[in-house]
């Protein structure tokens, strides 16, 4: 087992650290190399479970003793036909001076008496049943030569078919972390397990991780909803809401899409982060070129570029990322910081907020104490001195003390109406 294998499995199994996991996790959505590695695992550990649950079934059926049921008269096949009445030849002794052959010949009359009736019974029963037989094949359809004969005996019932079928090779989409992600049937996933076409993943407090056959992994956040529309010829995915990254291979039968409430993304092969809510759907170009289609613009995206599509005008904060804060480039797996999320500020980092274009300004409250106001997108939280000519840094980064703050941010647009307020509360490392 190589350093990668052993790396899914010790994920798989749960046998990492929180914080070794969290970075792992991470590290799926920029190494491809990984993601197939955890996607190898994870099928060979839905491989082994199968197996084993097929030769636990097996042992339980070699195991069950079929019901037997026994018609007075007709004997068993292989059995000896012995009348009612007649005594068994091996019961006592012979007496002296008896011959066998009177014996013999003596008991094979009642013998021939006893088994007439039996006979003419055991004709009329069989063609009773042939009888039956004829009448059930003239009204049954004649099966194609392409479906295998109906068994003529079974001695235990079907197994139940399998609720996680191994999914063919070329169309397949895994769960290759599960988290707590449930499915639309309200049924907890577990690693290895294989989505359909209309199934519905949903994570909770956790994230979850999946990929297609061909390599294709994508990252859920908490809180995500994503649809699995189709696996052939290309996979199609519905966002309905929640953060979700995307490292594409590349596709040789159709594009990758994506499809959310308010756009639309084609894709060949590329890395992409997409969001969706009520009011909006977003998506970031990592690497590659994007096809960014809603109602108002159809556009090319490429690495850097960044696609919105908003339901109103009003003025909105749909989420913060943590980013560089020198370069400005969003950290990976940190697109989408949540109420709680831990923040080491040694990193040189800034929080940002993503806006409708209507947003002119925003007004922050820190822990109830401190209001500022941001003029300048994109809007950080702690501000952004690209004014300042002396400082070249895109963001303040965070300069936080340690513990547990409290973000209130109101957006405004240039008739200075406002727009729902945000919260966000970060603990600082």
């Amino acid at each position: 087992m190589n350093a990668l294998a052993e790396r899914a499995a010790r994920f798989l199994e749960g046998a990492m650290p929180a914080e070794e996991a969290a970075a792992f996790e991470q590290e799926l959505a920029t190494n491809p190399a990984l993601a197939q590695a955890l996607a190898r695992q994870a099928r060979l550990e839905a491989r082994l479970r199968r197996i084993l649950g097929a030769e636990r079934e097996q042992n339980l059926a070699a195991d069950a003793t079929p019901h037997t049921v026994t018609v007075p008269g007709i004997p068993m096949p292989g059995a000896a036909m012995r009348p009612s009445g007649e005594r068994s030849q091996t019961k006592g002794p012979r007496r002296p001076g008896q011959s066998g052959r009177r014996r013999s010949a003596r008991r094979s009359r009642p013998r021939t008496t006893a088994m007439l009736p039996l006979g003419l019974a055991a004709l009329f029963l069989a063609a009773l049943a042939l009888g039956a037989l004829v009448l059930n094949h003239a009204g049954t359809p004649r099966p194609s030569g392409n479906e295998p004969a109906a068994p003529r005996q079974l001695a235990t019932p079907d197994p139940a078919p399998s609720t996680n079928p191994e999914p063919s090779p070329a169309h397949s989409f895994i769960v290759i972390k599960a988290g707590d992600a449930t499915t639309n049937a309200a049924a907890a996933l577990t690693a290895g397990a294989a989505l359909q076409p209309g199934d519905t993943l949903v994570t909770g407090q956790q994230p979850s991780v999946c990929q297609s056959a061909d390599g294709s992994t994508v990252t859920l956040a908490p809180g995500t909803t994503l649809t699995l529309s189709a696996l052939h010829p290309a996979t199609a995915l519905k966002l309905e809401r929640g953060l979700a990254s995307y490292v594409v291979s590349p596709q040789k039968a159709a594009p990758f899409t994506v499809a959310m409430p308010l756009a639309d993304i084609s894709v060949i092969g590329t890395r992409f982060v997409l969001e969706a809510g009520p009011y909006h759907s977003w998506a970031r170009v990592e690497e590659g070129r994007v096809r960014f289609a809603s109602n108002t613009e159809t556009r090319v995206l490429g690495a850097g570029d960044e696609g919105l599509a908003t339901a109103d005008a009003q003025p909105r904060i749909f989420g913060f990322s943590l980013v560089d804060a020198i370069s400005g480039t969003p950290l990976p797996g940190r697109h989408a910081l949540r109420d709680g999320d831990s923040i080491d500020q040694t990193q040189q980092v800034a929080i940002v907020a993503r806006t409708s274009p209507s947003v002119s300004a925003m007004r922050v409250s820190l822990d109830q104490q401190d209001d500022s106001w941001e003029r300048n997108p994109p809007f950080a939280l702690l501000g952004n001195p690209a004014t300042t000519q002396a400082d070249t840094a895109s963001f303040y980064p965070v300069k936080l003390s340690p513990g547990s703050h409290r973000f209130v941010v109101t957006p405004y647009d240039n008739d200075g109406a406002a727009g729902p307020e945000r919260t966000l509360r970060v603990t600082i490392q």
